[in-house]
């Protein structure tokens, strides 16, 4: 075991490279957003597919932060010392054109390229996956000729009435119709 903290690293999915291991056969240049100037080399694990201009999660000083795969490696890192990129995010990569602009207004403004990455990434969590919203719609089951024929209370009545179209419809839209009472 080479670190106490072996088994909490591969449970959070960290890859913890043993002394035995050789060292990355993929490495890749990735630019973190901090005020550097340079982006710092990572390996790429077996699993992990990773191109230029993805959106990485990568470990810099004992936190995880999001980073962009800048390009090849400056291949000045001792190959026992990379540290492995932990994740992909599931989103387009930054075009070249993109990329090419950073470089361009942090030569122009004097100021790290990272710095400037982190005007154009400052949100992280724009990069995952959106949290599913909750609709609701009338049942596959209730046969809408038969509606009609219910007796319901108005309050009932209006919100089957948003519902008749077949489309799903947010909690919101039928607690405003015709004053709905909230669900219990």
């Amino acid at each position: 075991m080479d670190s106490l903290f072996q088994d909490e690293e591969l449970e959070k999915g960290n890859h913890v490279p043993d002394k035995s291991e050789k060292p990355p056969s993929r490495v890749m240049a990735v630019l973190v957003p901090y005020p550097i100037d340079k982006a710092y080399d990572y390996g790429v694990p077996d699993h992990l597919q990773v191109d230029v201009g993805d959106y990485v999660c990568v470990p810099l000083g004992g936190r995880e932060v999001t980073g962009v795969v800048w390009g090849a490696p400056a291949g000045d890192v001792n190959p026992k010392k990379i540290k492995y990129i932990l994740d992909r995010y599931d989103a387009k990569p930054m075009r070249k054109v993109h990329r090419d602009f950073i470089a361009w207004a942090a030569r122009y403004t004097a100021s790290p390229l990272g710095s400037v990455l982190k005007m154009t990434v400052s949100v992280p969590q724009g990069l995952e996956a959106p949290k599913p919203m909750q609709g609701y719609k009338i049942a596959d089951t209730v046969r809408q000729d038969k509606l009609g024929d219910m007796k319901l209370s108005p309050q009932r009545r209006s919100v089957m009435d948003v519902l008749g179209d077949g489309r799903y419809a947010k909690l919101q839209t039928l607690q405003g119709s015709q004053g709905a009472a909230r669900p219990s």
